[in-house]
């Protein structure tokens, strides 16, 4: 996690032709940092009750997004707030292996995916279970209080619940998502299983279209607003799902060694995006890259194999490749070469000439 990124094992992670090893190893260094850095944060008497968790209830946890937003990053909340939230995490996680007492009140899961009511019995949210889990989060405390604009942490702004048939029909989507993906690669659903920790789905009402996000603070949690809307296809959801996971495997690999410092590390627009051409800071331009390298792989796939419906690929192809083709990625952020780490730039110029000359070989 502290290494230099290799252009090559970088390219090779994100062309989903190989295997999961770069993910693999950001998320065990990942993991073990976190249990370490939450351990540090609780009392005796609660780390003594995680202990009694088996190792799969206690990674659920350790690697929660809510917790590591507060044991890996400056706090929001303080040191007894910290240790009743954990408790009850930890208590919810002891219910599902059968210990611990009955709950006085409902309690949720750290990651969102399961409350435990205060009869003792269990209400899941439907999940994404098989070789490549992922928690789901249709509306737990935590999933509604995200700011779907990526501009905050939190919002207190209140948001229409999802009905029970659009929770199935949703899942329903992503569990074919997941299985296309598979088709296509067995490494694109079990990278995504890996960089993602919880995938909320919210409805926005702000907004009448279908987008995803994430937050670097919340490592590995991944959103994608109106899920419930037609526009939200399987290869929408598929494109949404590996898009943010890529994200958060930028957000480990950067959590000591940021990938830019003084003024380039401040969250202004700065440099026009080839792809969509809005202006970003410099740290999501430089992650963009990655995401449409593995994006234009993903099509590259998919048209290929005819899993998906070949117009929708053809498009998404297009759209990923183009900011490849409109000249030097790094050059439009030369004036703050100087505040951006060497290996980065040099990883990124890397995955445009990976890009550039597979275009020229398939002409």
């Amino acid at each position: 996690m502290h290494g230099e990124l290799n252009p090559d094992c970088l390219g090779d992670a994100l062309s989903w032709i190989g295997d999961t090893d770069l993910a693999e190893r950001l998320d065990a260094a990942f993991t073990a940092e976190s249990e370490a850095a939450l351990r540090v944060r609780i009392s005796p008497s609660v780390a003594e009750r995680l202990d009694c968790l088996s190792g799969a209830c206690r990674n659920r946890l350790v690697r929660a997004p809510e917790i590591t937003r507060q044991t890996l990053f400056a706090p929001t909340l303080t040191p007894s707030q910290i240790d009743a939230f954990v408790d009850s995490a930890v208590q919810v996680e002891s219910a599902l292996i059968g210990v611990g007492l009955q709950p006085t009140a409902a309690r949720w899961s750290a990651l969102g995916d399961v409350m435990l009511a205060d009869d003792g019995t269990f209400l899941w949210w439907p999940q994404i279970t098989g070789a490549n889990p992922i928690s789901l989060d249709f509306g737990s405390p935590w999933a509604q209080r995200i700011d779907l604009s990526g501009r905050l942490e939190f919002c207190t702004v209140s948001r229409p619940a999802l009905t029970d048939v659009e929770v199935h029909f949703i899942h329903g989507r992503l569990v074919g998502a997941m299985g296309e993906l598979q088709q296509l690669s067995p490494v694109l659903p079990k990278f995504v299983s890996l960089c993602t920790r919880v995938l909320v789905l919210q409805i926005d009402p702000l907004n009448a279209y279908v987008a995803s996000g994430s937050n670097g603070r919340f490592v590995g949690r991944s959103f994608i607003a109106n899920p419930q809307r037609a526009e939200a296809t399987t290869d929408c959801l598929a494109e949404a799902v590996v898009h943010e996971a890529i994200h958060g495997l930028m957000y480990c690999e950067s959590l000591h060694r940021p990938w830019a410092c003084g003024d380039a590390a401040v969250e202004v627009a700065r440099v026009e995006s080839p792809w969509t051409g809005r202006a970003l800071p410099i740290r999501p331009f430089l992650e963009a890259a990655c995401v449409w390298f593995g994006l234009v792989h993903l099509w590259a796939l998919a048209l290929r194999s005819e899993r998906f419906e070949r117009k929708a690929a053809h498009m998404r192809l297009m759209r990923s490749v183009r900011g490849f083709c409109r000249g030097s990625l790094v050059d439009r952020a030369r004036p703050w070469w100087h505040e951006i780490r060497p290996d980065v730039l040099t990883a990124v110029d890397c995955l445009q000439a990976r890009v550039v000359e597979a275009l020229g070989d398939a002409t």
